[in-house]
């Protein structure tokens, strides 16, 4: 058994009533919790590793043991940018903005 503790790191207030969904990793279990007054979330499953997803969307991936805190900056920000991969509307390698200059480089 394992709790998952949600929070606005901006203003340090407890996510209420926020489902909570526990993957554990080999097909060993999935529970989805809604979260307390204090935001915590209980989950009924064995320690071990798995992903953690706080309203649909991916916030932890780990060891699941004991207390998980989850930050998030807001209730509406998004997934990790590793997962969601580069911002809307890039469609090349390119991330400056149009005014900088920028050079080509061999990397050769």
């Amino acid at each position: 058994m394992f709790k998952v503790r949600v929070w606005i790191k901006a203003t340090g207030e407890a996510m209420k009533r926020t489902p909570v969904t526990v993957v554990l990793d080999a097909g060993a279990g999935e529970q989805t919790r809604v979260t307390n007054r204090a935001g915590v979330a209980e989950f009924d499953l064995p320690a071990g590793a798995g992903r953690v997803f706080v309203a649909g969307r991916p916030r932890y991936q780990g060891h699941l043991d004991e207390l998980i805190d989850i930050e998030i900056w807001s209730p509406t920000d998004s997934a990790y940018a590793a997962d969601s991969g580069a911002p809307p509307g890039i469609q090349t390698g390119r991330t400056a903005s149009p005014s900088m200059q920028t050079a080509a480089l061999d990397a050769a």
